[in-house]
């Protein structure tokens, strides 16, 4: 599915915009032995973007979500795409 919107001279109307769900998860431990903390709260924020690399960009920017965990302890986010 195309992000775009084009008029019949191929210009550039809008962008099709889609609601995503950024959660970040306190991880702990290394490799594949990383578990969620039970005690730290998931953050959770609702971004309108394209496509799930820029609805993480944007969380990370406007909101301060971000992934700091990797493969050792941290937080790490994940963009699920959500129904209107």
């Amino acid at each position: 599915m195309k992000s775009v919107i084009k008029n019949s001279n191929n210009q550039i109307i809008a962008l099709k915009l889609n609601k995503f769900e950024v959660v970040a998860r306190y991880m702990v431990g290394y490799g594949a032995n990383l578990r969620k903390l039970a005690i730290v709260a998931n953050k959770k924020v609702m971004v309108l973007a394209t496509n799930e690399s820029r609805a993480l960009e944007i969380a990370e920017r406007v909101h301060n979500i971000k992934e700091t965990g990797g493969l050792s302890s941290g937080y790490v986010v994940k963009a699920t795409k959500k129904r209107w």
